[in-house]
């Protein structure tokens, strides 16, 4: 984004009462109207023209920049005092306060505003707050105790106090890099993790760290979140869903010690609703739905509105993953799965080169289900989507999983010569991004050959042996994640009714 268009993106995501609170204060502070005459420009603007705002304003470019700068300063104290009621903005406030106090030489007005900030800065484990005060107690105290003894006393008090807090910073600081380190794992090579990297993850279950039992909300809600992401990297999605489960709660209960946001509450949802898919609990993931749909996260001090839009652009891929765990070999019908596909056609759809993985998704799970209810044209378009406009280095099992796909479906309509083709591209693709397995191998080989049997007989007899080779390999469990991908079983039916037919 463009730096000058920075104030602009920040007044188009101004709440409707956020702008009231905004021309409430301008008012109020019987404020310059020319700078306000900007803001509604502004508002109606997709991106900062100078010049066009210029000649609607009458003025000159740098007595624009200066009431741009002025608007902005504004807009942001505005702000600050609509949302004075967030935990670090109140801290924030009372330091300011006790600075104020403390220039005035009103010392005990001063320390008593600075501990009754300072149980509000440990309350939200806001720690660079805590040895602020820390600090300005033991200056406010230098100044104003004449008893020598008692204030070497106090000012030992609180720098046993800042070494307490440093060490909570040290092991907040240890959880946030395995986070980090976590999260980087996860989104460029979780699928290609090899069984040592595995171990070596499990092992760091037993760390000081995962290990230790914290009374603080917020270490709580990280060290169950580590290890529950833990476990979905080591594809243990049972005990990563009971964990993630565990973070939700410590953020119901303890909103604010967790300092949760609208993200952090949305991702711990729907990752219990994607574990649950994964750990193939329909039941338990719908009932997960309908705690997005019934708003019952009201009670947390978080931005509803923004909540609702954004469960509600979920509800669609939530309800493709269910169906396709249901579809067709569970309680959903075909009739069903269709409606649900035709919700998802009608959605509004991202017209970029590059779409970010939870935008893309939908897609894929779209592709697959119209693959089941073999509606092949928009299965191709679908997967075609995924494979064109993931991010390089993303996704990495899933667009194996697209490009078999394709092969496989041009093999079932009888375009031999391309399913042969698009075989030999993905196993050169394969081998740029990690060792191909088991079942990607067997699967390239037979569609790189199976235009070769001449006779129906010899194509029956060809699926039914791959088939065999399929089921014997789901006993390796990465082979059997991966066959978890693709509708194998669904797909070799067709082809033997096919050449039944044939």
């Amino acid at each position: 984004m463009r730096k000058q268009d920075q104030l602009v993106d920040l007044i188009h995501k101004l709440t409707p009462a956020e702008k009231k609170f905004f021309k409430e204060y301008t008012t109020r502070n019987k404020s310059s109207q020319s700078f306000v005459k900007l803001y509604d420009l502004l508002q109606k603007e997709e991106t900062y023209n100078a010049e066009r705002l210029c000649k609607k304003l009458g003025k000159t470019k740098a007595n624009l920049a200066h009431e741009k700068d002025y608007l902005q300063e504004v807009l942001l104290r505005a702000l600050r005092d609509y949302h004075e009621q967030i935990p670090d903005i109140a801290t924030s406030n009372i330091i300011s306060n006790v600075d104020v106090l403390y220039q005035k030489g009103a010392y005990d007005m001063a320390r008593d505003v600075a501990a009754k900030a300072m149980k509000v800065a440990h309350q939200h484990s806001d720690y660079p707050a805590a040895i602020a005060l820390y600090q300005k107690l033991m200056r406010i105290t230098w100044f104003d105790q004449t008893d020598g003894n008692k204030k070497f006393e106090a000012h030992d008090g609180y720098t046993a106090a800042i070494r307490v807090v440093l060490d909570d910073i040290r092991d907040l600081l240890v959880l946030q890099d395995m986070q980090t380190r976590l999260a980087r794992i996860w989104n460029t090579s979780i699928q290609a993790l090899q069984p040592a990297a595995k171990q070596q993850l499990k092992d760091e279950l037993q760390s000081d760290v995962l290990q230790r039992v914290f009374s603080q909300p917020l270490f709580q809600m990280l060290q169950a979140d580590l290890i529950s992401t833990i476990y979905a990297l080591i594809g243990e999605r049972d005990l990563a869903l009971q964990h993630k489960k565990r973070v939700l709660a410590i953020f119901e209960k303890h909103p604010r010690e967790t300092r949760v946001t609208e993200h952090d509450y949305l991702a711990a949802v729907m990752n219990i609703f994607n574990y649950a898919v994964g750990a193939r609990r329909p039941d338990e993931a719908e009932a997960f739905l309908k705690k997005i749909q019934t708003r019952t996260y009201y009670s947390l001090p978080l931005d509803k509105a923004f909540l609702d839009k954004t469960f509600d652009a979920h509800y669609i891929e939530s309800m493709l993953s269910i169906c396709l765990i249901q579809y067709p070999t569970g309680n959903k019908t075909k009739a069903e799965a269709q409606k649900i596909l035709s919700l998802f056609k009608k959605s509004p759809h991202p017209e970029k080169d590059l779409i970010p993985i939870s935008q893309l998704m939908p897609y894929y799970f779209a592709a697959r289900l119209a693959f089941a209810t073999e509606d092949y044209s928009d299965s191709l378009d679908w997967f075609g989507v995924v494979i064109e406009k993931v991010e390089k280095g993303s996704m990495i099992d899933a667009q194996i999983a697209c490009r078999i796909y394709v092969a496989a479906i041009h093999c079932l309509l009888g375009n031999y010569t391309v399913a042969q083709s698009h075989a030999i591209s993905i196993t050169k693709f394969i081998k740029s991004v990690r060792t191909p397995l088991q079942t990607e191998k067997l699967m390239l080989n037979f569609l790189s050959n199976v235009w070769k049997k001449a006779y129906p007989g010899e194509v029956r007899a060809a699926f039914e042996e791959l088939r065999v080779k399929l089921t014997d390999l789901r006993q390796i469990p990465e082979e059997a994640r991966i066959q978890g991908m693709f509708h194998y079983n669904i797909w070799i039916e067709r082809n033997l009714k096919k050449a039944s037919r044939s």
